[in-house]
């Protein structure tokens, strides 16, 4: 019989669940990260406790359910979005996230605003607001009070990424995200409920990144509900191997 794990990154803990393929909970389980908060409204996390969070939870969900890990035939993922990370060429963390919650970048996300890029329509008609939790603002910000970790960073990116990347080593981005590196980059994606009828220009940080670091943000855009990629360590042979797969 097949299954599949889930896992569902939060702001305070990762849960993992294995279901099988009519729908019923087999077993479950919950590893709590820290958050360290500092003034300014700051809040961040570290990267590697999500993974852990990751490996420990999957264990403990496979364990409770008693099955055989080889018959786990896919792993779905979920976290919060606008929590931002910069990774090296080999995916580790640079700094600290800086979590969905922080909202140091206030003068990051009026810039954005001022471009007064086309790309804005699709947020209150281009009025705005830009959030300081948003991927672009917390990157920006990152580049201009942090430059040598930004010139440093392979990546820009999200948990969510972070976690495919671990996975699978591939990087990938959710459709938000994507428009946010195709943003930096001067691409150009679809948007929203004109997905099949209109493609708008993206330039949001022309004026504020160049092009070395808007290259930062590019990675590929799989569809919604498509398969992302294979695990980089086959869960069949290496679900006791805390350092690749749970």
């Amino acid at each position: 019989m097949a299954y599949f794990l889930t896992a569902d990154g939060g702001t305070e803990s990762l849960r993992a669940r294995l279901y099988d393929l009519t729908g019923n909970c087999l077993g479950s389980a919950a590893v709590p990260y820290e958050t360290k908060f500092s003034a300014g409204a700051r809040a961040e996390q570290n990267p590697e406790d999500w993974w852990s969070a990751f490996v420990e939870a999957s264990r403990r969900t496979i364990s409770e359910a008693g099955v055989d890990p080889a018959a786990i035939e896919a792993i779905t993922l979920a976290t919060t979005s606008c929590t931002v990370v910069a990774l090296d060429r080999d995916g580790r963390a640079l700094r600290p996230a800086i979590i969905w919650m922080d909202v140091r970048a206030s003068d990051e996300a009026d810039a954005v605003l001022a471009t007064g890029d086309g790309a804005l329509i699709s947020n209150g008609g281009g009025r705005g607001p830009v959030s300081a939790e948003w991927m672009i603002p917390k990157a920006l910000w990152i580049a201009r009070n942090e430059p040598e970790t930004f010139e440093k960073a392979h990546t820009i990116c999200e948990y969510q990424d972070f976690m495919t990347l671990r996975l699978t080593g591939g990087a990938s981005g959710k459709p938000q995200q994507c428009d946010a590196a195709l943003a930096l980059s001067d691409g150009s994606r679809r948007l929203g409920q004109d997905a099949r009828r209109q493609a708008r220009p993206f330039g949001v940080a022309r004026q504020m990144a160049p092009a070395r670091r808007r290259a930062r943000w590019r990675r590929r855009n799989p569809l919604a509900g498509r398969r992302t990629g294979s695990s980089v360590s086959p869960p069949r042979s290496n679900w006791s191997r805390a350092e690749r797969m749970p």
